[in-house]
């Protein structure tokens, strides 16, 4: 963080700038307002925080890769959650299968949003022929 120009610790830890005032040099400065009343004013720049990506619904709030910003909120296209900030399918996803938190096991696969043997079940660890399941 720069105290000399980071508008949420103009000089110090404690003191944020207000909406129409930037840090110069320490000095939390008044600056000419947003022209439009739904703007936000990031890192010095005017933003329309209602679908800006990197500035969604507030500053310093990016939507994940393959997202993007409506009305304030970040969205991932259907079918797909913001895993590791990145729009993940979890419906086919191996690494996220059905949620952000659940990774398929040894030879299963990641279909609907489950993890699946192709052949035979899931025992001992992998997927097997259930003859060999103790």
């Amino acid at each position: 963080m720069d105290l000399d120009s980071d508008e949420r610790y103009c000089a110090s830890c404690n003191i944020a700038c207000g909406q129409d005032e930037e840090c110069i040099l320490g000095q939390c400065t008044s600056v000419e307002p947003c022209p439009n009343a739904w703007d936000l004013r990031c890192d010095g720049v005017c933003v329309d925080a209602r679908y800006d990506s990197s500035h969604c619904g507030q500053c310093d709030i990016a939507c994940a890769s393959g997202g993007w910003c409506n009305n304030g909120t970040c969205l991932c296209p259907s079918g797909h959650l913001a895993c590791d900030d990145v729009c993940t399918n979890v419906q086919s996803t191996y690494e996220h299968c059905g949620d952000c938190e659940t990774t398929c096991v040894g030879s299963q696969r990641c279909d609907s949003g489950n993890c699946i043997c192709d052949n035979g079940v899931f025992c001992d660890g992998d997927c097997r022929d259930p003859s060999e399941c103790s």
